[in-house]
């Protein structure tokens, strides 16, 4: 069949200036005419939400009880030119919270800008119910809830009985409502619904199999807003057709000729002989499609419920997937049940207390294909991972395929913008083959998602090969381009109509972008995160299939969707190469301390590993390492919080959901120092050591160690006898420079007699010169070879902290110096401590090191943070006297730089950075590593103020800066993620300076920050 890609406008036909007669029986008022309450509106914010008339009520005017200034104002429908009576009455459809609130709420009404009363809305009351409220000159406000949304929140009919010397006949009458000062996202909405005649004629994708041949659906939806039956008469090209209207909502199927070639025509709709509409319409061939129905729940752990209620969710839904697909294993195919499991966690919570049988068939359904398995042990945020922690999401999954024989070749990920390009080589290595990318879709955002940047936008419906680092590695990557939440805030009385009205509407979508396939991905998660299964899906696709034989329905796993795609289209689809920068990891640093933990631990575990391979015969418990691998992956899985972890930061539903989450941060650190404990020696008076380098290449570096007991003064001497100088510290340890440590091996030091006492050197670095600005604390000036490598015209100095109240990053605040003092000073280090005063701190403390023998550095930082909650961040600055740089951000064995390297969906406000970052010029430049902080930002800061459509606008693009930022801490989100952080949280920032840039010295220097020389006591 020729394919031929048109858009399906719809034929809306609203009746304006005519209005209605209706009446209606108000509780307290009787019946009465209406007029109304809604025609258009004046400010405020608009949201599409649910309502208790779907079909023409999509969008509603929002107020909240926060800061006391959220407004909403609308204007009425015209009241009629004849009106005399004494009062009007206005009719609205509104919704509030009250299942998700936690106290009764107050909101004010205004009526043509005077305040005329305060409505108090309940909390957690059930259907029925209805409120009343009178203010100033009897005007009254009546609410009657008619529904409930799956939050338990009310919707339904609100009226409002108006004094006549408020209403002008011939001319609209303005409403408006504020929620006061509660500091509560609680809220009220008045909808977007203007009580008048509407007719909506809607050419549709869908296409039915007559005895006069195959057709195509006409849809017609109709608000009839008269109290009496009237008939509806179409004239379209190919004949008049006539309906009986009903008072309400009326639906109605019209089958047509199918059409090869787009023309339009002109359609007459006449209702009985009140209104009659002339309107040009579009019809289009309809472009024949099968739509794959990947059926799975979203996998928060937490966030929606307590993390053993996630885990009791997603068992159960697994044993109601295995009874499902008994029931429908008669069903014709595309139509029996199939489920996806979207985490390997799921699986794992599911087999910890299942009974022999019920693992069987479990792994039975697997094999057939009737539950699909990802290889992701959950949904992580992959920008704060090291290439080797990216591993170690899959390798649960792995273990399971090899010894069970899974199909297992897809992975999913759900919710989270952006991937780390690393993924690629990572899961090309491990034999997954395609990436299911389910977004989180908001389609009222500007970015058709909240902080997603252009990942819908760019790659929604858009797959490709997605080459890896290496070139060479590549998997097949696609964004569903409606994202996984589509079938989200949906009650199972209304799943039908509203599939059939998402679908509709989302093939109408495809055909307005020329989407060139005929297989369409669709994520389908019902109700809410942690969604449960749909009984009533086979029989909704079952019924589907035998009415329409296009869009067909195919309930299916992403394994068989992608190699269905792929045996189609795969040698015509594009590749790419670049990382694919995420967006959401800057949550993770609403608690610094934790994250900072867990990245020093992650390298911890990676470089014990490797210990432990080069040294087999201690005798190391390996399941430590499982266990401590296991909880930094699920440190770093994209729930740290619950839903209202802002709103309501100190129910106990949100703190029991971050201590939950916490104790992955402090089990990993317990784990790992089990296995430290396994290589050292309980011997505190040793007489030696080893000093092990589990690097691949020779090296020499510093190492700070506690000195063995009860000696006040000995010598340390290498294996050639050769004294070791050494510097006595000021918290009880020693240290000293180890040289020429063999690739992956050792070197042995002795403890013998004392030879000769240590002589401090003031002059440490003779060619480095340091300043430390007295006002601030910063690095002012800092000279290499007389070469100045600080720029302070905009920012102090290098490791500055800076503090920004509020979304703007212009206005921020420096630190002011309290104290300096010098704190080290030998042969091989000196330490200088600054203590200083910052806004949101109770103090910040600046070390800074310099190493003799390498020239290295190493800028300290700890803040003593204050609880802030509102919003807030704190940005270490380091803007270097350099021109025409370059700045590379370390990926894996290569590098990306602003310019190049990124898809073109990637974050470009701040970066996540695995090991490294560089900025240099042609001739010289400088490579920093931090331990602890993952994300820089480059040119600037992060600019969170709400300045496209309410939301953040994200860059477009950036540029090499010689000034870079530690994105150290923050609490921009309004969910998730923590309110607020207090207490003393470090960052150490190593600096090398270096002449010409080199990506082998970049990566070496990464490597060596984090896995520093390891002293093994005997």
């Amino acid at each position: 069949m020729k394919k031929i890609h048109f858009h399906f406008p719809v034929l809306f036909l609203l009746f304006l200036g005519q209005q209605s007669n209706a009446q209606f029986i108000i509780p307290g008022f009787g019946k009465q005419t209406v007029i109304g309450g809604y025609e258009k509106n004046v400010e405020g914010e608009i949201l599409p939400y649910f309502s208790s008339y779907q079909q023409f009520a999509k969008e509603a005017l929002l107020t909240r009880c926060t800061d006391g200034n959220k407004i909403i104002t609308w204007q009425s429908a015209v009241v009629p030119a004849d009106f005399k009576n004494d009062y009007g009455y206005f009719y609205f459809l509104a919704g509030h919270s009250t299942g998700t609130s936690t106290a009764d709420r107050h909101f004010d009404f205004f009526i043509n800008g005077e305040k005329c009363l305060t409505f108090i809305t309940p909390q957690k009351k059930k259907l029925p119910f209805s409120w009343s409220f009178t203010g100033n000159d009897s005007v009254q406000l009546v609410f009657n809830a008619n529904l409930m949304d799956i939050h338990a929140n009310a919707h339904g009919d609100l009226f409002l009985k108006v004094p006549k010397k408020m209403i002008v006949p011939g001319k609209s009458v303005t409403f408006s409502i504020k929620g006061q000062k509660e500091n509560s996202n609680d809220w009220f909405m008045i909808f977007r619904y203007p009580y008048v005649e509407k007719i909506i004629v809607e050419p549709s994708p869908l296409l039915v199999q007559t005895k006069k041949g195959i057709k195509q659906l006409i849809r017609i939806k109709c608000d009839h807003t008269f109290t009496t039956e009237d008939t509806l008469v179409l004239k379209l090209f190919c004949g008049e057709f006539s309906y009986i209207l009903k008072p309400g909502f009326n639906y109605f199927e019209l089958p047509v000729d199918t059409v090869d070639k787009a023309h339009d025509d002109l359609v007459t709709a006449k209702v009985s002989n009140k209104f009659e509409q002339k309107i040009s319409v579009h019809f289009a061939p309809v472009h024949r499609r099968e739509v794959d129905i990947i059926h799975h729940s979203h996998n928060d752990i937490g966030y929606s419920h307590f993390q053993e209620d996630v885990a009791r969710i997603q068992v159960e839904n697994i044993k109601s997937a295995l009874s499902l697909i008994r029931k429908t294993q008669n069903y014709p195919e595309g139509s029996r049940f199939v489920w996806n499991v979207e985490s390997v966690w799921g699986v794992d919570r599911f087999l910890n207390e299942a009974t022999e049988d019920e693992k069987q068939n479990f792994f039975d359904a697997v094999r057939k294909k009737q539950i699909g398995l990802s290889g992701h042990y959950a949904n992580i945020l992959t920008g704060l991972c090291t290439p080797e922690e990216l591993d170690w999401i899959t390798e649960r999954a792995v273990q399971l395929r090899s010894e069970h024989h899974l199909p297992m070749s897809s992975v999913m990920l759900t919710d989270i913008p952006g991937v780390s390009w690393s993924e690629v080589q990572s899961l090309a290595d491990h034999g997954f083959r395609y990436f299911s990318n389910g977004p989180n879709y908001q389609p009222q955002f500007p970015d058709r998602g909240e902080r997603i940047g252009r990942t819908i936008l760019d790659y929604g419906d858009k797959p490709f090969y997605w080459l890896g680092e290496n070139g060479k590695s590549k998997i097949l990557f696609w964004t569903a381009g409606r994202g996984y939440s589509m079938f989200h805030m949906i009650p199972f009385a209304d799943l039908d109509e509203k599939r059939k009205d998402k679908l509709v509407d989302y093939m109408n979508e495809l055909d307005s972008t020329n989407y060139p396939y005929d297989i369409v991905q669709l994520r389908y998660n019902i109700k809410t995160d942690n969604g449960p299964t749909d009984s009533t899906l086979c029989d909704f696709v079952k019924s589907w299939n035998e009415k329409y034989i296009s869009p067909k329905l195919n309930i299916t796993t992403v394994d068989d969707m992608m190699e269905r795609f792929e045996r189609k289209y795969g040698k015509d689809l594009p590749e790419m190469s670049g990382d694919f920068t995420p967006y959401w990891e800057d949550g993770a640093y609403s608690t610094a301390k934790e994250e900072g933990e867990v990245r020093m631990v992650g390298e911890k575990i990676i470089q014990l590993q490797k210990l432990h391979r080069l040294n087999p015969a201690v005798n190391v418990d390996t399941n430590w390492f499982c266990l401590a691998r296991r909880c930094v992956v699920m440190f770093q899985e994209h729930t740290w919080g619950s839903w209202n972890s802002v709103s309501d930061p100190d129910n106990p539903f949100t703190t029991g959901q971050w201590e939950y989450k916490k104790r992955f941060c402090d089990s990993a650190g317990y784990y790992v120092k089990q296995v430290e404990n396994g290589f050292m020696s309980k011997e505190k008076n040793f007489s030696q050591f080893e000093m092990w380098n589990t690097l691949s290449w020779e090296r020499s570096g510093y190492v700070e160690m506690n000195p063995p007991e009860g000696l006040r003064n000995f010598s340390i001497v290498d294996e050639k006898n050769s004294a070791i100088d050494y510097q006595k510290l000021s918290n009880g340890k020693i240290c000293f420079q180890a040289d020429h440590i063999p690739p992956s091996g050792k070197k042995t030091y002795r403890i013998v007699s004392f030879k000769k006492e240590p002589v401090p050197s003031m002059d440490l670095l003779p060619e480095i010169i340091m300043i430390i600005d007295s006002t601030n604390g910063s690095v002012k000036s800092l000279e290499r070879k007389g070469i100045e490598w600080v720029d302070h015209e905009k920012y102090d100095g290098l490791n500055s902290a800076l503090y920004v109240a509020g979304p703007d990053p212009q206005k921020f605040s420096s630190s002011t110096v309290r104290k300096i003092e010098t704190i080290e000073n030998g042969t091989v280090i000196r330490k200088e401590r600054i203590t200083c005063s910052l806004v949101g701190t109770n103090e910040v403390v600046y070390e800074i090191t310099e190493y003799k023998s390498t020239g290295d550095l190493l800028f300290s930082v700890m803040v003593d943070k204050k609880a802030v909650r509102e919003k807030e961040s704190v940005h270490m600055a380091f803007p270097f006297k350099l021109k025409n740089v370059t700045t590379r951000i370390g990926i894996r064995d290569t590098f990306i730089t602003p310019e190049h390297g990124q898809l073109s969906a990637a974050n470009k406000d701040y970066y996540s950075v695995q090991r490294w970052i560089d900025v240099s010029e042609k001739d010289r430049g400088v490579t920093i590593s931090s331990p602890q902080c993952a994300l820089f930002e480059i040119g600037n800061m992060i600019d969170e103020r709400r300045v496209n459509k309410g939301e953040k606008l994200w860059k477009r693009e950036s540029k090499s800066s010689s000034a870079i930022f530690g994105y150290a801490m923050n609490n921009y989100w309004h969910t998730n993620y923590k309110a607020d952080q207090s207490g003393v949280v470090r960052f150490d920032f190593y600096l090398h300076l270096h002449d010409t840039f080199s990506t082998v010295d970049a990566q070496h220097f990464g490597y060596e920050v984090n896995e520093p020389l390891l002293v093994v006591t005997k």
